[in-house]
This record gives C-alpha cells, sequence and structure tokens, in this order.
C-alpha cells in the first residue's frame, strides 16, 4: 500500500491532497503563512548550533570574564542572597548571577512556553539548553492565578482567608494582570537561574563566592561606619529603619559586626530580588513569629547563663543523728532467735537393721 502526495502550485493556501491505494483521499489545507513561520523557526535552530560548534566556548574565559563581573562592586551587592527559614539561613547565588553567567558561557538558549492555560492556574514550561553539547534543562511552573492581601478594596471578593503567624487575616483575591505578569516573572526566573547553575561548573562558583566574600570583608574593614551607614540608608530606601535592623540583630546598631553587615547585605539582595519579604524574615527569625515569643526565650536564656556564670556552691555538711550511732544491742547467748520459747531440737534419722541369712 502506498501513499502519493499530490501539492498545488500558486495562490495563498495550498490544498494539500494524499491519495492512498484503496481510493479514497485525505485533504489537509495549510496556510503558506504558517509553513513560513515553520521554517522561519527551523532555520533559526540550524543557525544557533551551527554558531555553537563554529564558535565552542573556552571554560577559562569563561571562569576569567565572571571573576571580572564580581569585582565590580554593584554587580558583587547583588550576586548572592540569604535568608533565614526555619531557625537555619537559606543562601545562594541571585538571578543577576546566573544572567551574567549566561552572557560568559554563550551558547546557551533559554526558552519559555506556555503549555495549559486554566481559570485559576497557568502552567509555563521553562527550558535552558546548552547547544554545545545538546543538554536540556527544563521545568514546569504552575503559577496560581490568586494573590494574598492584607485587606479587602472595595468591591473586591475573596476567595479564602487564613490567620497568619501575627493572628492577622490574610485574604486570597484573583490576581490582576500586572500581579500575574510579576508573578509569573518571579517564579520563571528562579527556574531560569538553577537550570544556569546547573550547567556552570562548581570550581568557578566556589571561587566566584570565595572572591566576593574577601571583597565585602576589605570593604567593610577599609570604613566600618561609612559600610553601617550604606546598609542602613539602602534599607530605608525599602521601608525598614534602624529600629527594625536592631530587632533583628538582637542589639543596637552600633555593635554591629562585619559578619552581621554581611548577612544583612544578603537580606537585602533577597528582599530587592522578591526571595523574601521582611514579615518572612521576621518571622524565620524569632521562635515564633512574635516579638513576645522571642523576649520569652531571651530572658531564659540570660537566666541560663547567669546561672552558669556562679561559682559552684560547696556541698552541705549533713550532721549524723545521734540515735543512728548508737552501737546495736548485744544478744543474750541464751536467747533464741526470734523469740522462739521452744529450743531448736536435732531430729534423729530411724537407724535401718539387716539380717543376713545363712
Amino acid at each position: 500500500m502506498g501513499t502519493a502526495i499530490v501539492k498545488p502550485n500558486g495562490g495563498l493556501t495550498g490544498a494539500v491532497t494524499a491519495k492512498n491505494d484503496f481510493g479514497s483521499q485525505m485533504m489537509q489545507t495549510q496556510s503558506s503563512a504558517s509553513v513560513a513561520v515553520a521554517a522561519q523557526a527551523q532555520a533559526a535552530v540550524q543557525a544557533r548550533y551551527i554558531m555553537a560548534m563554529n564558535r565552542p566556548r573556552d571554560w577559562e574565559e569563561v571562569r576569567v570574564k565572571l571573576l571580572a563581573a564580581c569585582k565590580r562592586p554593584g554587580f558583587a551587592a547583588s550576586a548572592r542572597f540569604s535568608k533565614p527559614v526555619g531557625g537555619g539561613k537559606v543562601e545562594g547565588w541571585t538571578i543577576r548571577f546566573a544572567e551574567e553567567a549566561m552572557r560568559c558561557m554563550g551558547n546557551l538558549y533559554p526558552e519559555t512556553t506556555v503549555i495549559d492555560e486554566g481559570e485559576m492556574q497557568r502552567i509555563v514550561q521553562q527550558s535552558c539548553t546548552d547547544l554545545e553539547n545538546n543538554l536540556t534543562f527544563s521545568n514546569q511552573v504552575v503559577i496560581d492565578k490568586t494573590v494574598e492581601r492584607s485587606s479587602l478594596k472595595e468591591g473586591q471578593r475573596a476567595l479564602s482567608q487564613r490567620q497568619n503567624s501575627a493572628g492577622k487575616t490574610t485574604y486570597r483575591v484573583e490576581a490582576t494582570e500586572d500581579d500575574l505578569l510579576n508573578k509569573q516573572g518571579a517564579l520563571l526566573s528562579k527556574a531560569l537561574r538553577t537550570q544556569v547553575l546547573r550547567l556552570l561548573p562548581g570550581d568557578i562558583q566556589d571561587e566566584c563566592k570565595e572572591l566576593l566574600r574577601n571583597l565585602a570583608h576589605g570593604d567593610i574593614k577599609a570604613d566600618p561606619n561609612a559600610a553601617k551607614r550604606k546598609l542602613i540608608d539602602a534599607f530605608a530606601e525599602i521601608g525598614i529603619g534602624p529600629a527594625d535592623l536592631s530587632e533583628y540583630l538582637g542589639h543596637a546598631l552600633e555593635r554591629i559586626q562585619p559578619a552581621e553587615i554581611i548577612d544583612l547585605r544578603e537580606i537585602y539582595t533577597a528582599l530587592k530580588s522578591g526571595e523574601a519579604t521582611w514579615e518572612g524574615v521576621m518571622e524565620s527569625k524569632q521562635p515564633s513569629g512574635s516579638t513576645e515569643a522571642a523576649a520569652e526565650v531571651g530572658a531564659a536564656k540570660l537566666a541560663a547563663m547567669k546561672n552558669a556564670a556562679q561559682p559552684p556552691q560547696p556541698a552541705t555538711q549533713v550532721e549524723p543523728d545521734p540515735e543512728f550511732n548508737q552501737d546495736p544491742p548485744q544478744m543474750d547467748p541464751n536467747d533464741t532467735p526470734f523469740d522462739d520459747p521452744k529450743p531448736a531440737t536435732q531430729t534423729e534419722r530411724p537407724r535401718m537393721g539387716f539380717k543376713l541369712r545363712r
């Protein structure tokens, strides 16, 4: 059984007819515009792979370019983030660092495709392809078309509500186009960052991290007061005052340490990039998300420290009771134990006799 394809000539719309051996015909109509778009996409993909093959990356050049970027003060301040989570701390690279890594590496092709659109959610596939090795990492990102608000506007309807850790009511409402666009951009950026970091060798990441740490310590050591004031001004621009920073640190800003300045810098980067919120940072920093609970824990720790600082008390000498020091009474040898009125007698066993018969 065979199939013959007959293509017409001319016209904006071409009808493709397929004939098989049984005499039946199948008509398929395609627009020349869609054919042109498909050909254009195919040519673009082929061009990317050809360029990657003709201009392969040099990892030493990538390393030098990325380290040079980390030496720029503006980039160094936004390359890493950290945030307290569950009593610990989560830190990592920002999307700004991932974007710089993509520029230095080259021959990468990120792609975003909407694969499903519903009333309450949108599913988007984010992928990144290494054109040299034909290696692709992809993730499906589910974007809910809702956001949480602390209050309702006039005429706004709440889909649901809950109590947050501070005891206040939080409402879940439908997201506007701007809210959905911001939410989608943040989620896709996180997915792309993870994919790019999987393609960047770990030793280069470790070297960049060490360089950023050394530059941060050197900057603070050169002028601690200037570094502190610059940090305070940066937080003030996003609505977080010096009193909030003192509450987070647990002491006055005059006693801030270089390690704490670096920690607050990375938290500021997380707040600016949307990785965290100040409310979430304080809830993770404090035991149960409240100032009262933090005060109770602090008082308990202070009491434990005071008890540990006190010298040990000498052991109290307990005077013996004179009644227990008396000698036990002497027993009369004629007395029997347990005041038995009858003396113990030994029971004799009867003797057994034998007669010998002759």
